[in-house]
């Protein structure tokens, strides 16, 4: 049952090590669109898996713990995309991700249709901020591209 599936995440232990983490990460990288900042949210954890990085279950790593096992349990219920409707995006940028929300008023005001997020790589860490927010207005385009094209 789908309350089942809740209490076991919500249940969710602790990783112990970075097999335990990436599993984890895995999981709840399948959901990813319908948690909104999930990169930002989730940078902690990822941060903990790269190699020669000692493990060490920090505040912050539990606090993303946390924060994508909540989110996980109390998803927003993303609206059907319908293509006779106008689309409406908002964009953010950070020092640390992009991310973006597309959105349709389906007669109940703005309703998130999908969800994208994504870490900063390499040299866009030293972007502007300008350039951060173009990043992520072209990113997001990019990404919902089949949503977008014609529109």
């Amino acid at each position: 049952t789908d309350d089942s599936k809740v209490l076991a995440v919500k249940e969710w232990a602790q990783p112990t090590n970075v097999s335990e983490l990436r599993s984890f990460l895995g999981s709840v990288g399948y959901y990813r669109k319908f948690i909104k900042g999930f990169s930002s949210i989730a940078t902690p954890l990822f941060d903990l898996t790269k190699k020669k990085t000692t493990w060490e279950w920090s505040q912050a790593a539990e606090t993303a713990f946390q924060a994508l096992k909540d989110a996980l349990c109390t998803a927003p219920v993303l609206a059907i995309y319908d293509e006779k409707l106008p689309v409406t995006m908002y964009t953010d940028a950070c020092n640390t991700g992009i991310g973006a929300v597309l959105l349709q008023d389906h007669g109940h005001g703005l309703q998130p249709i999908a969800f994208y997020s994504r870490r900063l790589q390499g040299g866009e860490k030293n972007y502007s901020t300008y350039d951060l927010e173009l990043l992520a207005i072209v990113s997001a385009f990019m990404n919902w591209r089949h949503y977008l094209y014609g529109v």
